[in-house]
């Protein structure tokens, strides 16, 4: 238990000396500085898989079963070929790439009683 107070002793020190990033940079909670490891550790969660933090994604079937193919085509596990893909589409939207959107427009129609 004094190990758990000594690191949060630390990272109160450690977020005195740096000022806040990103939004509301008025705002630190001292974390920032922390890795998602090492925060899995001092809290006991489940959600880190040795260096990779568990992300759940709903697919369709399809595009379930054409990574399952692929992964068989190359080599690599399901998880590893899913990884690479996200990877690679999040490089792809840092050049610029964005997914095609339509705005929608809804009416609701309104019950008379």
């Amino acid at each position: 238990m004094t190990d758990d107070l000594d690191f949060l002793d630390k990272l109160e020190q450690q977020a005195a000396k740096r000022p806040a990033r990103g939004r509301g940079r008025d705002f630190s909670t001292g974390l920032e500085s922390v890795s998602h490891q090492a925060a899995a550790r001092a809290t006991g969660g489940k959600s880190m898989a040795g260096r990779y933090k568990r992300y759940t994604a709903y697919l369709s079937p399809e595009s379930i079963g054409r990574l399952k193919e692929i992964a068989d085509e190359i080599g690599l596990s399901q998880a590893e070929t899913a990884r690479w893909f996200v990877e690679h589409m999040i490089a792809l939207y840092d050049a610029g790439l964005r997914p095609e959107t339509e705005v929608a427009v809804v009416r609701r129609r309104l019950k008379r009683g």
